[in-house]
């Protein structure tokens, strides 16, 4: 993981960074970008084709989806479909296999803070194979974190730094893209759709939920299941996993580690039982 702790000066060497994340994403016969396809472009290639990219309704607050709206294919005669919907997992469903989570600068700072964003790799990596997390830096301001002062931050970058070399080391199917203002977030968004097909709409809103989802918040208490959900290496996901298999938080708290391992995995497993036997 590169870390832009200095402005990149080199145009060449940041796009080999994006390229390099966009060809672990991107399927095997990707060979890169297609803007050179347009010098050999037959007119019998021509499409009245969109590319869709799924919204969560709550980023129409962010200058992305705009951006991604007037942004322009590499194949000549597309154009990009915005579809807003109520994302449980995610900002953004570019396909199947793919959702992103933005954050501004400002937000990854609080969200490490917080524990939220430990919480929302959880959930992408447990329902996608290719999770990525899109750090997005202001345009007005330095694509670089070590001059955190510019948001207002009281965080230091060191622990910002730490807290996202932890967040990888959990989470290693989290690939994280850095972008310089919104209008390069979305060529890159561009770029990792390319050569797949369009995301089901109906899939991307499901994620995150079971078919049988009111029945099973009706079999848990409300404060007890917020509570559980809540607790470090739990979530959504394993969440219901534990609830599947233990009675109340009493005799959760009185599983041994392999225990617990067994139902959410050894890294979750490991972090739950150690918060739980933390002395205070």
């Amino acid at each position: 993981m590169v870390i832009p702790l200095q402005p990149i000066k080199t145009a060449d060497y940041e796009n080999e960074l994006r390229m390099s994340l966009i060809r672990s994403v991107a399927p095997l016969n990707y060979s890169g970008s297609s803007k050179k396809r347009l010098e050999n472009l037959n007119s019998s290639e021509i499409t009245n084709e969109k590319y869709r990219i799924v919204v969560d309704v709550r980023e129409f607050r962010s200058p992305l989806p705009f951006a991604l709206y007037k942004s322009t294919p590499h194949i000549y005669g597309t154009s990009v479909e915005i579809v807003p919907k109520t994302l449980l997992i995610g900002d953004y469903v570019i396909h199947d296999q793919c959702c992103i989570e933005r954050k501004s600068v400002p937000d990854l700072i609080q969200s490490l803070a917080s524990g939220r964003l430990y919480s929302q790799a959880q959930s992408m990596t447990t329902f996608y194979e290719f999770p990525v997390l899109l750090i997005e830096f202001s345009s007005s301001l330095s694509f670089s974190l070590s001059n955190l002062r510019e948001y207002d931050s009281e965080m230091l970058l060191s622990d910002v730094c730490s807290k996202l070399v932890l967040l990888i080391i959990s989470f290693q199917k989290l690939s994280i893209l850095w972008s310089p203002s919104p209008a390069a977030s979305a060529n890159y968004f561009l770029d990792l759709k390319e050569n797949h097909p369009e995301p089901d709409v109906e899939k991307a809103i499901k994620k995150g939920q079971d078919n049988n989802i009111g029945e099973k918040n009706a079999q848990y208490s409300f404060n007890s299941f917020k509570i559980l959900q809540s607790l470090p290496g739990v979530g959504i996901a394993n969440a219901y996993k534990i609830a599947s298999k233990v009675a109340n938080l009493k005799d959760l708290t009185n599983m041994s580690l392999n225990e617990i391992q067994s139902i959410i995995g050894i890294t979750n497993g490991k972090m739950l039982h150690s918060f739980i036997n933390e002395n205070l």
